[in-house]
């Protein structure tokens, strides 16, 4: 994301982070639902060993994935692969939960209408956003969050998305100071009067005046246009503290690769919100973006035919009819 906006608050070092999309990390997960509802799910990773330790969307690593890194063809370059084999996708669920990393919930139903079965998949991957002060659907107007859900990748929308982005930086920023007023208790620096100037700092932050908010003296004289005391400098050293975190936070949360999701469903496809199916194949290529800001579920429905459901009922049918038909045979025999 490359915007003016990231240069005027560079407070947060936001430029170097913001520009990873040309990063060449990939992570790519498939996987395949059966018809009696077990699955097997693959994970190949494009990356160093530090993203499959630290990345977040989850990698397993453990023996019962079988990890392995294989050589591509190109070069020396390896590519990490975990796969295993579920009795029932709520065992799925459950390896995929992880705390400290993405919350990816998968959801499966299984419908039996005796000449078909229904299957529905859904995964979920919760929004990696930690500053969110206020929601994305109320920063944007309504035909801008649709653009958003719908994977809208104009500039326009970008330069929006790196403004939400960054006033909840900044309101993360104010929010921590004032923690840090109301501890300092000073009369002069009233935590109250810090709160009702919000809209007033955010807007300082970013207007021209203020150009290298890397610096810590320069957020204080900025803060200082509201307070207009020398108490103000006193603070150095708690916002770089606050600087250190935010950054600390924005690094722990970074997605910079290529997500592709893979889903592979028993009989014909029905339903699903993907872009690109292929047979009984469907597959999802997304921006990190997408994650950011808004929960992402991807949908598919199958249908499956029951033959032996099918050969049961023509077979009842004409063990029925043979029955209707037996009175006559005797009597014509007759």
């Amino acid at each position: 994301m490359k915007s003016k906006i990231a240069f005027k608050i560079s407070l947060f070092m936001l430029a170097a982070i913001l520009n990873f999309s040309g990063c060449n990390e990939e992570h790519k997960s498939t996987t395949k639902i059966n018809r009696d509802g077990s699955c097997e799910k693959t994970i190949v990773v494009k990356a160093d060993s530090s993203y499959i330790q630290n990345g977040y969307f989850p990698v397993p690593t453990d023996k019962s994935w079988d990890p392995k890194w294989e050589k591509t063809g190109k070069d020396s370059e390896k590519v990490f692969i975990v796969h295993k084999i579920f009795n029932d996708v709520n065992d799925l669920n459950n390896e995929l939960k992880d705390k400290n990393k993405a919350l990816v919930n998968v959801k499966f139903e299984k419908k039996f209408h005796w000449f078909f079965t229904y299957y529905n998949y859904s995964e979920t991957y919760k929004e990696y956003n930690v500053f969110n002060k206020k929601t994305l659907s109320a920063f944007l107007t309504e035909e801008e969050y649709k653009k958003y859900l719908e994977g809208d990748t104009t500039k326009i929308l970008r330069d929006r998305l790196d403004r939400y982005f960054m006033e909840n930086i900044v309101n993360y920023f104010i929010d921590q100071l004032i923690i840090t007023f109301e501890k300092l208790n000073d009369p002069a620096l009233p935590a109250k009067l810090l709160d009702e100037k919000r809209e007033t700092l955010i807007n300082l932050a970013f207007s021209n005046k203020y150009k290298d908010l890397d610096k810590a003296d320069n957020i204080l004289s900025l803060i200082n246009e509201v307070f207009n005391s020398v108490n103000v400098y006193k603070l150095k050293s708690d916002v770089e503290r606050i600087s250190n975190d935010i950054n600390q936070k924005i690094s722990s949360r970074e997605i910079r690769y290529k997500f592709t999701n893979e889903i592979i469903m028993p009989g014909i496809i029905l339903n699903t919100n993907a872009v690109i199916l292929e047979g009984n194949k469907v597959t999802w290529n997304i921006p990190s973006e997408r994650f950011q800001y808004a929960d992402f579920i991807m949908t598919v429905e199958s249908r499956s035919t029951n033959v032996w459901a099918i050969i049961l009922t023509a077979g009842l049918c004409l063990a029925i009819v043979i029955l209707l038909l037996l009175p006559r045979l005797k009597k014509t025999q007759l």
